[in-house]
């Protein structure tokens, strides 16, 4: 590289040295000093000419220097510092040159040298950095609206209304796919000028601009419309969060405040439980009232989804009375809602999901004699007439819930006071007519009473109870005890019971009762009477403890093997069982958990011992006993309590048998077996292990149960959607796993319990979009659109006025109609999918 000044001063030595060779004429002596000095001066000038134009090299060759980039700072700072001095030595020499009187017409202005040191960002650099950014920061964009898009109810969490939301969204699309296609069109012109306008350079540049162009700008436009129909179709049901309309709470005891309602979001669910309701005003004004636009709402009742309905105070967005759930599952909720659109006066009618109640667990309820039975309302539950024996079980709510000890409080009368404690069984004999509220704690679990309501009706017979006394030995007095104490009873038949068995039957005029029972044993009296008005009646004695009897023992067994690390329960059927007091298991060593769940009677005398194949097991508590199968052959556990002081003993043996399969399978499902079509779930097969270290597995066939297999692939975990069978009314699938290993052996895993795929709930607005207040004149064109989830097989729409149109997919999602006579018409339209049930949607219009 050159430097203009340099170079200028260059040509101007050569100029002057072609003066120089030109011959010099004849002078006078006068002329002749002049010409002394001049020939002086023009050697001078020669000189200096020469020396600026080593001066031009030399800073030619610093100004390579500069321009490596390798070139190391400490460096690059010393030829820049000799830059200058050679720059200012050249500044020098023409000064000396003017005043020498050589005087070149263009005299460069001072030369400038920069130094770049640090310097290592082009400007093209910068470009491509910034474009890389832009690129980096649309997608983000992009992203954030995808989600917002399909997650709408996000921006409700923020405290916007569905409205709102949804002209949010539009107006965004607006911009950025509008600021899209501004971006497309400036491409396209300016790619397209240079591709006419530039000679003599490459074009292909341009060109791809221009169709990259073209690309961006009909993609705009595309994907734009499609984003603002997405939109257009997201309704308030899809935005709202079903789960935040309804506030409930349910019926406990604490035993510091009291009883009254907990929200159920703090505690677990177990049934029978009481649940109370109340609107969440402020999301439902926000959120769902501007969906009904003019609209006056006349009544709004809560379908409790378990049969009941509680309509709500419109004053104080309470739900009148409360809803009872004796069962354990999950519980949809409704809001119906009954209102008239006030610009045309219609009645209509709106159901909105509320969201959803899950009672994970439940207690069961069972009279000895007879069945359950509710009130009209269906709020109570009636277990018979007085006397009336009851058994309660809540060994379920130990296994939900997997509460390691068996801690539980019964008060079945509501009296305040304990019945009953730590088990899971309970048996209550209730001797008056009324409404009682059992109360049931778990420590374990929490620190409320779950309550409930019992009724027990009037008998029209008179109420007995037998009162038992040990005369002697097994020998037992008797006594029949009426509540009335003007029953008039002429005839008693006493039958002494063994479980279900009667040992003996005697009649008698008398309400006293003497019997010598044949041995030690658990026992009950049963009296059945005749009173002088010819009606009959029973009642029945609590257990009696004669002698020294056997024990009953209540236990459960657990285990942990290397294909379960944590313990589990054992079940009829599997590969790891417990049946008829035989264990197999398929894997060693194994860890046996022994938990001995109750002893009746329970008594301080009695001694509980455990043991394995003779050895005695210990407990810390004397409840969890814990021993390890480590060997294959078959081993002996046994339990036995024992009552030195009544002789009373029972044993019991069980038999733990050892079964090596050759594979050892699990198949489980994830996230959950039970959700709305199309639900997707991952079966995993990974656990699955082989006893033979020198085998290995190589193929898993997937049989999904639904008519779709994959045979020998190597996944071991894989995704699998559901979808429910509208032909067939069919949800319910039962996949499978066959494992084959190198060695040729087989064996199929069955998932041990169904996948259950629920309806998809399918919902349908019609919406006249040019007519918000269903008033149109004669001969206006009325447009009107559908919202609808899913995508239709086929849209039918009747217009009320003798036209119909029908189409397939979306193609008459919008469409438009003309009314030629004044009246009110039903504009209909039906929807069907080919893999959701048909549903249909009505709205009027009024013409004048």
């Amino acid at each position: 590289m050159v430097d203009p000044f340099f170079q200028k001063a260059g040509q101007n030595s050569q100029q002057n040295a072609n003066v120089g060779q030109q011959q010099i004429p004849q002078q006078t002596p006068t002329q002749a000093a002049q010409k002394v000095d001049a020939v002086l001066n023009q050697q001078q000038i020669q000189q200096l000419l020469q020396q600026q134009q080593l001066l031009q090299q030399q800073y030619n060759q610093l100004a390579a220097m500069l321009q490596n980039p390798q070139l190391p700072d400490a460096q690059k700072q010393q030829v820049y510092q000799q830059a200058q001095q050679i720059s200012a030595q050249y500044q020098q020499n023409n000064k000396n040159l003017e005043a020498l009187g050589y005087n070149p017409n263009h005299i460069n202005k001072p030369t400038v040298v920069q130094n770049t040191q640090g310097s290592k960002l082009s400007m093209r650099g910068f470009l491509i950095g910034c474009f890389v950014l832009l690129i980096v920061l649309v997608g983000g964009l992009v992203g954030i609206f995808y989600y917002l898009i399909n997650n709408p109810a996000q921006l409700t969490s923020v405290g916007l209304d569905p409205e709102t939301t949804r002209n949010l969204l539009q107006v965004f699309s607006v911009i950025f796919f509008g600021l899209l296609v501004f971006l497309a069109m400036g491409m396209l012109i300016i790619n397209g000028y240079r591709l006419v306008s530039v000679k003599n350079k490459s074009k292909v540049g341009y060109g791809i601009g221009l169709f990259f162009g073209f690309v961006l700008f009909i993609g705009g436009i595309a994907l734009g419309s499609k984003v603002l129909n997405m939109i257009k179709e997201i309704s308030v049901d899809n935005i709202v969060d079903n789960n935040r309309l309804i506030v409930t709470g349910v019926y406990v005891l604490d035993s510091e405040k009291g009883s009254g309602f907990v929200s159920t979001s703090t505690i677990k669910l177990i049934a029978p439980s009481l649940i109370s309701f109340a609107l969440n005003t402020d999301y439902f004004n926000g959120q769902v009232l501007p969906s009904f636009g003019q609209s006056t709402f006349n009544q709004v009742i809560l379908d409790c989804g378990n049969g009941q309905t509680v309509p709500m105070n419109m004053a104080t967005a309470q739900f009148d009375g409360n809803c009872i759930y004796f069962k354990k599952g999950e519980y949809p909720m409704t809001l119906k809602v009954d209102y008239t659109n006030t610009p045309t006066g219609e009645k209509l009618q709106k159901d909105i999901p509320a969201g959803s109640l899950v009672f994970e667990s439940e207690i069961a309820v069972n009279p000895v004699e007879g069945s359950i039975s509710y009130n009209d309302a269906h709020t109570e539950m009636i277990v018979g007439k007085v006397p009336s024996k009851i058994r309660f079980d809540a060994s379920s709510v130990f296994r939900d819930f997997s509460l390691q000890d068996y801690k539980i409080v019964w008060d079945a009368d509501g009296d305040g006071q304990a019945d009953k404690q730590d088990a899971s069984t309970f048996t209550y004999t209730y001797k008056q007519a009324k409404l009682y509220t059992v109360s049931v704690r778990f420590p374990g679990l929490n620190a409320y009473a779950y309550i409930f309501p019992l009724r027990v009706e009037q008998s029209d017979v008179p109420v007995c109870e037998i009162i038992a006394n040990n005369t002697q030995g097994t020998a037992y007095a008797f006594d029949v005890q009426f509540l009335e104490a003007n029953a008039s009873v002429v005839e008693y038949q006493y039958l002494v019971l063994d479980g279900k068995k009667t040992l003996a039957t005697t009649k008698s005029k008398q309400p006293v009762f003497d019997y010598q029972f044949p041995s030690a044993g658990m026992y009950s009296l049963k009296v059945e009477f005749i009173t002088d008005e010819g009606k009959k009646g029973s009642c029945e004695s609590e257990d009696i403890e004669v002698g020294a009897t056997d024990f009953q023992i209540t236990y459960d067994l657990q285990y942990k093997s290397p294909g379960s690390p944590k313990f589990t329960a054992f079940t009829q059927s599997g590969i790891n069982t417990f049946s008829d007091e035989i264990i197999t298991i398929s894997e060693i060593p194994t860890v046996l958990q022994l938990n001995l769940i109750s002893v009746v009677p329970n008594n301080t005398r009695a001694l509980r011992k455990v043991s394995l194949d003779g050895v005695p097991v210990l407990s810390p508590d004397n409840k969890i006993f814990e021993f390890t199968i480590d060997s294959p052959e078959e081993h002996r556990v046994q339990i036995l309590i024992e009552d030195a002081t009544t002789n009373a003993k029972t044993e019991k043996n069980i038999v733990v048998r050892v079964n090596r399969d050759a594979i050892i399978g699990k198949l489980l499902v994830k996230p959950d077996s039970v959700g709305i079509s199309p639900f997707t779930v991952t079966l995993d097969a990974s656990t699955t292990t082989l006893n033979d270290p020198s085998d290995e597995i190589v193929y898993f066939t997937w049989d999904f149960g639904d008519g779709e297999i994959k045979k020998n692939i190597s996944q071991s975990v894989v995704n699998h959607t559901y979808n429910y069978d509208q032909a067939k009314e069919n949800g319910t699938y039962n996949p499978k796993v066959t494992v084959t290993t190198r060695k040729g052996m087989k064996k199929e895993i069955v998932l041990s319990y169904p996948i259950i795929v629920k309806k998809q709930t399918v919902q349908l607005t019609l919406t006249l979009d040019a007519h918000p207040g269903q008033i149109a004149k004669i001969g206006d064109r009325v447009p009107m659109s559908l919202t609808l989830n899913g995508l239709p097989e086929k849209i039918y729409w009747d217009f009320g006025n003798g036209k119909t149109l029908e189409c397939n997919g979306r193609e008459c999602i919008s469409t438009s109609t003309t009314y030629d006579a004044p009246g009110t018409y039903t504009i209909k339209a039906k929807v069907s999918y080919s893999d959701k049930p048909e549903v249909e949607g009505t709205i009027n219009i009024k013409v004048n």
